[in-house]
């Protein structure tokens, strides 16, 4: 009954036939079981809009274009503690002006990490 109503939500067109999951025939589905026949179906998933941004956003491995964000968030919290640690350094409080670029490279990372 709960693949049933794992199919149902999957929206799989198909109609749902326990028989052909239970392989040993004691009439339960076992993962193992549900499993090997589940690969040889091509079932499409459809994710909504704000799934698919969570997916994007939290999980990495799930296509190129969530590495590439997480790469660009990775490369963005290096570069803001580098031009935190830089402007504490003695010459940016001197001469605050030669600074101004690690102020700018600070506010953008802090934009990015708003969004």
């Amino acid at each position: 009954r709960a693949f049933e109503r794992l199919f149902f939500l999957l929206r799989d067109s198909t109609e749902f036939d326990g028989s052909q999951y239970d392989q040993n025939g004691d009439g339960g589905v076992t993962w193992d079981e549900f499993y090997r026949v589940h690969k040889q179906r091509t079932i499409i998933i459809r994710f909504s809009i704000f799934e698919r941004l969570y997916l994007l956003f939290s999980h990495p491995d799930t296509c190129i274009l969530a590495q590439i964000v997480s790469a660009l968030i990775l490369v963005t919290i290096v570069i803001s503690s580098l031009s935190f640690i830089l402007s504490t350094l003695p010459e940016c409080h001197r001469t605050p002006e030669h600074c101004d670029s690690l102020e700018t490279m600070e506010a953008c990372c802090l934009s990015i990490f708003i969004v």
